[in-house]
C-alpha cells in the first residue's frame, strides 16, 4: 500500500509474515514515531519497501530472525533502525564464489578468505564457513570440464560447513574441479553491526 501521512505503520504479533511493497513517506517527521514498527513478531520478512522521512525508518521490539531484504531507507531523522528488547536480524548478503580443485585446494576466485576446503574422501569436499546458519543456498557446476559430462553433484548444507559430493553416471564417487556460488544472508544479533 501507499501512505503519505504523518505517522507510520505499526504491526504487532504477526509471526511468519511478509511486509512487502509499501511506500511510506510522511509529510513531516513526528519524533519518536518510526515509519514501520514491528512488535513481537518472530520470523518476519520485511522486503521491497520504500521508507522515507521518519524519525526511525524501521523499529523492532522483541522479534527474532527479522529478515531485511532490499528495502530503500532514506532521510531518517534519528536513524534507520531502532531496536528495543531481544532481537536478531538477517539481512540480504551477496553471492560468494569459490573454486575447488579436484585435489581439494582453493582456487580463484575465493571470495571469503576465512572459509576453508578439505577433500574428505574421493568425490567429497567439505567447505567450512562462518555463517552460523543453514539459511543459504549453494549452486555448483563442474569447472570447465566438457570432457566428462556424466557427473552429478549434490550438496548437504550444515550450520558451519557444507559438503559437496560428485559421482558419475554409474553412481561411483569421483573427483573433479568445481565452481561453487553461495547465496548467503548475513545474520545480525546486534543492530550496531549492520553496515
Amino acid at each position: 500500500g501507499n501512505d503519505i501521512v504523518s505517522y507510520g505503520m505499526i504491526l504487532t504479533n504477526i509471526p511468519n509474515s511478509v511486509v512487502s511493497g509499501n511506500s511510506i513517506r510522511p509529510a513531516s517527521v513526528i519524533p519518536p514515531d518510526p515509519l514501520l514498527k514491528i512488535n513481537f513478531s518472530d520470523d518476519i520478512i520485511i522486503r521491497d519497501n520504500y521508507l522515507n522521512n521518519g524519525d526511525y525508518n524501521i523499529s523492532v521490539l522483541d522479534s527474532l530472525r527479522v529478515k531485511l531484504i532490499d528495502n530503500i531507507l532514506a532521510s531518517a531523522q534519528t536513524g534507520e533502525y531502532e531496536v528495543t528488547g531481544t532481537n536478531s536480524f538477517i539481512i540480504n548478503g551477496r553471492s560468494k564464489s569459490i573454486r575447488i580443485s579436484e585435489a581439494g585446494n582453493k582456487g580463484f576466485p575465493w571470495d571469503v578468505a576465512s572459509w576453508t576446503v578439505v577433500k574428505a574422501t574421493t568425490g567429497q569436499y567439505t567447505v567450512t564457513h562462518n555463517m552460523n546458519s543453514t539459511d543459504y543456498s549453494v549452486a555448483t557446476m563442474l569447472d570447465n570440464d566438457v570432457t566428462n559430462p556424466g557427473r552429478h553433484i549434490s550438496v548437504k548444507r550444515n550450520l558451519d560447513t557444507f559438503d559437496l559430493y560428485i559421482d558419475d553416471n554409474a553412481g561411483a564417487a569421483i573427483d573433479d574441479d568445481l565452481l561453487v556460488t553461495v547465496n548467503a544472508p548475513i545474520v545480525i544479533d546486534d543492530i550496531n553491526n549492520i553496515q
